[in-house]
């Protein structure tokens, strides 16, 4: 909050970046939108998006003003919603950018004048609150703690909307600003009368000698403690990307004695989430012998497999194979200014700002952001120690920080794993195909099949039988597809007949007997495994992309992700509607029986914010929104546990969440595999978590105890879950030398 908002010309970013830059240095506080590809972010949905959210969020605007400026219709598009905001904008000459100076000391006039001013304080909150509640924000974490002032500002705010004028100038923002007023009016009398209650009951415990009933005591408090639990969340939730260090001992300072059972809901949440600040594993000053070690290390420019450039005036990553040819671009924050590749050439850190991005070229998937730094950025390499590998940031202070990067032992070097089946093995294998070769990976072990089947195989849609004998593939040779089944004991070829249609994704039954094809035009399809008969389902021109099973049943999606339920006859039993908010194709569904729900991995884009619960016995359709995750990627993989308790996401940028189904409660983060995740499932008693990279790799992680015991989240793991954060904590503070650990 209270950030300055920069609106200008891309035809005038040269300048326009360096005097933010300067600015920033000098402690400004500046949002610029410099990511998209082309010349910027795409004149789109998601470009307003992006820049509603800053601009609600703005203490002030600083427009560069150009003949460029006036002739954008994306700057025109800006300077409306800063009118709408009634945002105090300082309007400056491009020209006037190269004098860095000047322009510092205009901008320091402008925010003791305008910006951090009351008012304008008042102003910004009362925009940014009503956003955030428009957004689905929990509303408690919108009203202030100190309640002293809440009553005065509600009402101060009132004339600020009336000053103004709003409801004409702003008609979106305007009903939800009246929403959060009323919600703030309703908090503010809940508290005063707690806080009457609560000298109430104690008046007459003194009168009556403690003669009333504890219990009537306690309920008194009840209202008091949960507002304050939720407080905290919202403060908690506030530091993270901030101060995730003070975020962490204010968590550790919340007793169960100062909150209420119930609001550790959202207490926990927020403690969930700090787990997700990638904090750096080791922080060193000249001070530290390391730190020569860490300046002597040389950057490696080059990349024997890619060719790396950035555009102009865009937040763009722009990679080349080099023996491909192959291109493609990866959207950035921010502008790089410093990169470097490990030794091998595969992975890329950079940085931008005052933060360090790493990008897996050879796994591709997405950027994974390192955090915990707030100082502009010197220079990034890479550096091995003991046979770890370390991203290192030197910034400008002389203070090296350091992430830990997973490094497993490769057992074979392959490229683009997108989709992977585990078996259900006590230690499961998993199987995922590459170019003509059926991989089964298990642990650091592996066997890889090169059937003898026509045509090319279908990476992306395979299934494999309950106890991992055989597999079911896709394979298209010229204009005919195939459906074939291998054995994955030694490759034989079991059934391998054309279908007659397009099959686009397959399914063994329960007993292995036969394949299930959810195709086009005909929807669905079985073929024998042992006589290779097919039967095909009676509905013309339909077309489905994915297909689970459900009991003796299935489910289908077709390209909008609508849901059909068929029964072992291929016939339809009922339509779900559109399982996914997006309308693209799924390519994978996983389904727990028992308790009837659905979950589908969602690959609609950076726009998509979330997925959805489907509970098939009703159709019921819940929302499950990612934290931090909305805006920054759509899942890659999903798996429920065995017994339907959890289900875990994973993302293009290494992380894997997972959440209680039941109440759609983010229960635990995983990050740092350092590469898009392909394929998850949890061991038979859920304390395990296994990943499958899109290198190849897989990983195991540990799912702690106080997601085991229960949701949704009580007292009797907060203490567990601050006892990890402060191990993070502490893992961090080991690298600060005492002067700066103070």
């Amino acid at each position: 909050m209270n950030h300055l908002f920069v609106s200008y010309s891309r035809k005038d970013a040269g300048a326009v970046s360096r005097c933010v830059e300067y600015l920033r240095q000098n402690g400004v506080d500046i949002w610029m939108d410099v990511s998209g590809a082309g010349t910027g972010i795409p004149f789109s949905t998601k470009w307003f998006d992006v820049i509603e959210e800053a601009m609600y969020h703005a203490g002030g605007a600083i427009v560069f003003r150009s003949a460029n400026w006036e002739n954008s219709n994306p700057c025109k598009k800006e300077f409306a919603l800063i009118e709408q905001c009634a945002v105090p904008r300082l309007i400056l000459d491009p020209d006037d950018a190269d004098n860095v100076d000047a322009v510092l000391v205009k901008v320091q006039d402008f925010l003791r004048r305008e910006v951090q001013t009351d008012r304008n304080d008042l102003r910004t909150r009362l925009f940014s609150s009503a956003f955030a509640m428009r957004s689905g924000v929990d509303p408690y974490q919108l009203i202030p703690r100190v309640s002293q002032r809440l009553p005065i500002d509600l009402l101060r705010m009132k004339q600020l909307i009336a000053a103004i004028d709003v409801k004409k100038s702003n008609p979106d923002i305007y009903p939800s600003m009246q929403r959060y007023l009323r919600f703030a009016r309703s908090v503010t009398i809940r508290r005063a009368c707690a806080v009457i209650g609560a000298f109430a009951v104690t008046l007459v415990c003194v009168v009556l000698l403690l003669a009333v009933p504890q219990s009537l005591k306690q309920a008194a408090e009840t209202n008091g403690k949960s507002f304050f639990g939720m407080a905290v969340a919202g403060e908690i939730t506030d530091l993270i990307q901030k101060d995730p260090l003070s975020a962490i001992e204010l968590a550790q300072k919340t007793t169960d004695s100062a909150v209420t059972p119930s609001s550790y809901s959202s207490l926990f949440l927020a403690g969930a989430r700090l787990l997700d600040t990638n904090l750096p594993s080791l922080v060193c000053t000249p001070k530290d012998t390391f730190y020569s070690n860490v300046l002597s290390e040389p950057q490696n420019r080059n990349s024997a497999l890619y060719d790396f450039e950035t555009p102009a005036h865009a937040g763009t990553l722009v990679i080349t194979d080099r023996s491909t040819g192959e291109q493609w671009s990866v959207d950035a924050p921010q502008l790089p200014e410093d990169y470097a590749w490990t030794d091998d050439g595969e992975r890329l850190v950079f940085s931008a700002g005052t933060s360090a991005y790493i990008y897996d070229a050879f796994g591709k998937g997405g950027l994974i952001r390192l955090t915990g730094n707030r100082l502009p950025i010197r220079e990034v390499k890479f550096i091995k120690v003991n046979d770890m590998l370390f991203a290192c940031a030197v910034t400008e202070q002389d203070t090296a920080v350091l992430w830990r990067l997973p490094l497993p032992d490769r057992i074979a070097h392959r490229q683009g794993v997108y989709y992977g089946v585990f078996t259900n093995d006590e230690i499961p294998e998993v199987v995922y195909i590459n170019g003509k070769d059926i991989v089964i990976r298990h642990e650091l072990t592996e066997r890889v099949l090169t059937p003898d089947v026509r045509g090319t195989i279908n990476a992306q849609c395979f299934d494999v039988t309950a106890d991992g004998s055989r597999v079911a593939l896709i394979c298209t040779d010229n204009d005919e597809c195939r459906i074939a089944c291998v054995s994955l004991e030694d490759g034989s070829v079991l059934t391998d007949v054309v279908t007659g249609c397009t099959a686009n994704a397959v399914a063994f039954q329960a007993d292995g007997s036969a394949i299930v094809a959810a195709a086009s035009p005909c929807a669905i399809l079985k073929v024998d495994v042992a006589s290779g008969r097919i039967t095909y389902g009676d509905f013309n021109d339909r077309a489905f992309y994915n297909l689970h099973a459900y009991g003796n049943n299935w489910v289908l999606t077709d390209a909008w992700g609508i849901g059909t339920v068929f029964d072992d006859s291929l016939h339809i039993i009922r339509e779900l509607g559109q399982l996914t908010d997006v309308a693209t194709p799924l390519f994978d569904l996983d389904i727990n029986t028992d308790k009837g729900y659905l979950f589908s991995v969602c690959r609609g884009g950076a726009n998509v914010p979330g997925c959805c619960r489907i509970t098939l016995p009703t159709g019921a359709k819940h929302r499950l929104v990612v934290p931090q995750i909305e805006k920054t990627d759509s899942t890659t993989a999903v798996a429920m546990s065995r017994d339907g308790r959890f289900v875990a996401f994973g993302y293009a940028n290494g992380t894997v969440h997972i959440f209680e189904t039941g109440q759609l409660t983010f229960l635990f983060e995983h990050n740092g595999i350092g590469e898009a995740v392909s394929a998850l499932r949890f061991s038979d008693d859920n304390r395990m978590l296994y990943m499958l990279g899109s290198t190849g790799n897989l990983y195991h992680g540990d799912v702690p105890d106080y997601v085991l015991s229960g949701s949704p989240p009580t007292t009797r793991y907060w203490d567990v879950l601050v006892q990890n954060m402060e191990q993070k904590r502490k893992a961090y503070l080991s690298g600060l030398s005492s002067e700066d650990s103070e």
